[in-house]
């Protein structure tokens, strides 16, 4: 009986020194199982009731990025800004300034006078924004010749702030970003309210996609703050991970082109319509080449190439609910031959003068090489199916 006491009391005291073992939880598991930041991205209505308009459009690109230089040809000193692409809005402002700078240094050499006549070639948006720093350092006899004022991409531009699909730019990579640097802070100042000539003409919106955009991300740091994963929920039911950017800009383009417009109509700017095949058809010396994909010809630039987009434009939209910019890839492949890359995107783009309802363009693709005699309208419809598959819409 002693004996069995000693066990059982050895058999506690042994027992007090056993350690619980614990469950090893790996640092991954604790970040996946982190909660995200819930953000509400309500769809549009996508019936056929809500599509405004259907639009094709042809970005110039240039292969090798956007042409930005001054030379001497003929007697003549022409200032090149064209082949921006996609990034036209979002390089405009910084891209037109780099360039008038150089031209002017080039004038003030000759000895020439703020009255020399001074061509400018395109009214799309680097056109105009170079018009407009021509106009700020006191230039006064300024015309732009184009072969068309109203339908041109810029026109149709959804305003998303996003230095995008503008060719290969590893050889100029410094000069692009600095420019977008600059383009990012003068359309910033406009969202602070800080610019008067463009009051209202953009305001800060966040953007999202599905992983960290390789574009963006050279801008985090200077000018933007790092992207935030947050869980997007489509108050359907459906929610998707994907990653933010909070101060990216929504500009409102055709209020921009307006004011630009009027500001250049207040400078005694003169407008001609025609079309050139040559530099030598104008008798001005002084030249600012901003004709987009037309430089193929005038430059002899086998560089240019057109890059075709469709877009929905809508209607009888909630305006609260789409208050966010998204763009997500969706596949690449071949559509008659021409290489095409789509995607979705949805902007909340308003134009000045039609109902507050009237709000948000879908997209989109991107076929290379494609001219403006083929539209491809099969693709309207796979921008609806797209949406639709995003957002988890079964009906």
């Amino acid at each position: 009986m002693y004996r069995l006491i000693n066990y059982i009391f050895l058999f506690i005291i042994l027992s007090s020194f056993k350690t619980k073992k614990k469950k090893y939880i790996s640092p991954k598991s604790l970040l996946s199982g982190s909660k995200l930041e819930r953000r509400k991205l309500l769809p549009p209505k996508l019936k056929k009731e809500n599509i405004k308009l259907k639009i094709s459009c042809y970005r110039p690109v240039r292969k090798t990025g956007p042409a930005m230089y001054v030379e001497n040809r003929n007697n003549k000193v022409i200032a090149h800004n064209y082949g921006h692409g996609g990034g036209g809005w979002s390089l405009a402002p910084g891209a037109a300034k780099y360039v008038i700078d150089k031209l002017d240094l080039e004038i003030k050499a000759r000895h020439l006078s703020k009255n020399e006549p001074i061509v400018v070639i395109g009214a799309g948006i680097i056109g105009l924004f170079s018009v407009y720093e021509l106009i700020k350092k006191g230039y006064t006899n300024i015309t732009i010749v184009a072969e068309d004022f109203s339908e041109l991409p810029s026109n149709h531009a959804g305003g998303l702030w996003s230095p995008f699909h503008i060719g290969d730019i590893s050889a100029m990579k410094d000069l692009v970003l600095q420019i977008g640097i600059n383009s990012y802070k003068f359309f910033a100042d406009i969202a602070k309210g800080k610019n008067d000539d463009f009051k209202f003409c953009a305001k800060f919106m966040p953007a999202y996609f599905k992983e960290k955009n390789r574009d963006l991300e050279l801008f985090v740091g200077s000018v933007l703050k790092p992207a935030k994963q947050v869980l997007a929920d489509f108050g359907n039911g459906n929610t998707k991970k994907m990653y933010v950017y909070d101060d990216i800009m929504i500009i409102n383009t055709p209020l921009t082109i307006t004011k630009l417009t009027n500001k250049l109509m207040n400078n005694s700017v003169k407008y001609v319509k025609k079309t050139l095949n040559s530099f030598q058809e104008l008798e001005e010396k002084i030249i600012v080449n901003c004709s987009g994909y037309g430089s193929k010809k005038l430059c002899n630039d086998k560089n240019m190439v057109s890059v075709q987009g469709h877009l929905l434009v809508l209607k009888n939209q909630n305006p609260k609910s789409l208050n966010y910019l998204l763009t997500v890839p969706i596949e690449e492949g071949f559509i008659n031959g021409y290489k095409v890359k789509r995607l979705f995107y949805i902007i909340p783009r308003h134009d000045p003068g039609t109902p507050e309802s009237s709000i948000g363009v879908i997209g989109g693709t991107l076929i290379e090489g494609v001219e403006k005699d083929v539209i491809n309208a099969e693709e309207f419809n796979k921008i609806i199916e797209r949406a639709k598959k995003f957002y988890g819409i079964k009906k």
